[in-house]
């Protein structure tokens, strides 16, 4: 699901840049839907009420209409809420108001409240219960909101500085782990003290493999293209001098 979410980023941007005249093209994404009989036969009141909020929202030339645009080209379906709802926050952040209550100790105390309740009472983590929790926990950081200054200590600092290393690696090393190994029957019968203790090595693991992959890799690629961007734009400022001179 992700990779048809990814497919369809060049409609979304097109969207994106939609003028009131060509609204017609948020029917767009029914040539994709409209294939597949299962979606016309069950679901093409819920694509008719979106469409109609997307219009209604397009004509007034508001942003938020680009929400709903997943939904169309993915389907109804708890997972894809995660897309949706990572769009909804980048355009609830940019609210002055609304952000100022994100970033309160209120918001930090609610934060620090769910995530532990979605751990215990949550049983599918894919369900639309579990998706709209984890985003009500997601948007105030979103906003800023430090966690009464967790997230400014230097380890969540660094955590949050190889976490594109850990999110391209983690499935990968389990994926070794579960398969290549064949851990995964035994680690499925454990139970949930051996279960979390054997997990809180494979983190340890995983968070050290995405350390060195940043430190030897990514952050080298990151230098030579800010150093090449450097010396592209010197030379422009040369050529420039030079022009005036």
């Amino acid at each position: 699901y992700e990779w048809r979410f990814y497919a369809a980023l060049p409609l979304i941007a097109g969207l994106a840049t939609l003028r009131k005249s060509s609204a017609w093209l948020l029917l767009a994404p029914f040539v994709f839907l409209g294939v597949d009989n299962h979606f016309i036969a069950y679901q093409w009141p819920f694509y008719s009420a979106l469409a109609l909020i997307g219009l209604i929202l397009a004509a007034k030339r508001s942003m938020a209409w680009l929400v709903l645009v997943p939904f169309f080209l993915l389907g109804f379906d708890s997972k894809f809420m995660i897309f949706p709802f990572g769009m909804l926050a980048a355009h609830l952040v940019n609210l002055p108001a609304l952000k100022r209550v994100l970033v309160s100790r209120a918001s930090s105390v609610a934060v620090l409240l769910v995530i532990p309740a979605i751990w215990l009472f949550v049983k599918d983590g894919y369900s639309l219960l579990s998706e709209t929790m984890c985003f009500s926990a997601f948007l105030p950081i979103a906003a800023g909101n430090d966690l009464f200054g967790l997230l400014r200590l230097g380890a969540a600092k660094h955590l949050g500085t190889i976490s594109y290393s850990t999110y391209l690696l983690h499935c990968l090393f389990l994926y070794m782990v579960y398969r290549t190994l064949g851990l995964g029957p035994k680690i499925v019968s454990m139970g949930p003290i051996s279960f979390w203790m054997i997990m809180t090595l494979f983190v340890g693991c995983i968070v050290v493999l995405s350390a060195v992959t940043y430190s030897f890799v990514e952050r080298p690629f990151m230098s030579a293209r800010r150093s090449s961007e450097t010396a592209q734009g010197d030379q422009r400022l040369s050529v420039g001098a030079a022009a005036l001179s």
